[in-house]
């Protein structure tokens, strides 16, 4: 009985890499990340951005977003998890560099949708600059009174912190002592830029999630 149940388990399994290896979807998923990578290093190449292509960028990444919510979620997974989640990498690297919010607005909209489609992508993006460049997003975003920008950041890192894994060293170069004070003195400021106290609420979140590390 064992001998057959294993048999029928690697029968599911060849027919399910069989179905993932033959999608269309995986296929697009693949020209899809290319092109981002070849943004990234476009970017990369230059420090200033061009202004004619954050059409083409954005409707890479908007694409991308559908097709991570429609496709096989195997099919998703397995785009996702090629070359050791190289396209994960390429994704915050290029978050980093891009500065024009209406394209990092999506990338954050993907960076929260991977990390429910493959939890695994909170560890590999937990240990790279993405939990400190987002760090440094709420303070520049506070700077400039962004609300839209602030609240987006703010949803990713309680999602990144959320399962309580723990973080590199190098996390705290950016979340230290005194940045978790400037966050409980931005929660209790009454922010004119913020009538709803939208901020307030979700960085208790940010709070609450990142607790979740300490013992």
């Amino acid at each position: 009985m064992d001998a057959i149940i294993i048999s029928l388990h690697s029968s599911e399994a060849i027919d399910t890499e069989l179905k993932v290896a033959e999608s269309d979807d995986l296929q697009r998923l693949r020209f899809l990340f290319e092109r981002i990578t070849e943004c990234r290093d476009d970017r990369q190449e230059r420090s200033w951005a061009v202004r004619d292509d954050q059409g083409y960028i954005m409707e890479y990444l908007e694409e991308l977003l559908k097709l991570l919510n429609d496709a096989d979620p195997d099919v998703c997974k397995a785009a996702v998890q090629e070359n050791n989640y190289e396209n994960i990498l390429v994704l915050v690297d290029y978050y980093q560099m891009e500065m024009r919010w209406p394209i990092r607005f999506l990338l954050l909209q993907t960076f929260g949708l991977l990390f429910t489609l493959d939890p695994p992508v909170i560890g590999v993006c937990m240990n790279t600059v993405l939990p400190n460049v987002l760090g440094k997003d709420i303070q520049d975003s506070r700077l400039s009174k962004a609300l839209k920008n602030i609240l987006y950041v703010s949803q990713t890192c309680t999602m990144l912190f959320s399962t309580g894994e723990l973080v590199p060293l190098s996390v705290y170069d950016q979340w230290s002592a005194d940045f978790i004070f400037e966050l409980l003195d931005l929660i209790e400021e009454q922010l004119e830029w913020d009538p709803d106290e939208q901020v307030q609420d979700l960085l208790v979140n940010v709070l609450l999630s990142f607790n979740q590390h300490f013992p």
